[in-house]
């Protein structure tokens, strides 16, 4: 087994409170960090990380979230 390193930010528009973000986005990308995705998400795919981890957060309108693979270049985003 291997595995691989991903970096995940969210984006919003102002209105919302940016420490409580924060912490909700750490408590959603605990779930599944040095674990299997296959387990908690269902698809390894960048996409399905990106989309999982948006549907997990509050339902804002602008908000965004991006999943990077910084050592190939890749990054995803996902928004509503």
């Amino acid at each position: 087994m291997h595995g691989h390193s991903y970096e995940v930010e969210a984006f919003f528009r102002e209105g919302f409170r940016l420490p409580l973000l924060r912490q909700q986005l750490a408590e959603i990308v605990s779930r599944f960090d040095h674990g299997l995705l296959e387990d908690t998400i269902g698809s390894p795919d960048m996409e399905s990380i990106a989309t999982w981890v948006l549907d997990r957060l509050p339902s804002l309108s602008g908000l965004a979230v991006e999943v990077r693979r910084p050592t190939l270049g890749f990054r995803v985003r996902a928004s509503r």
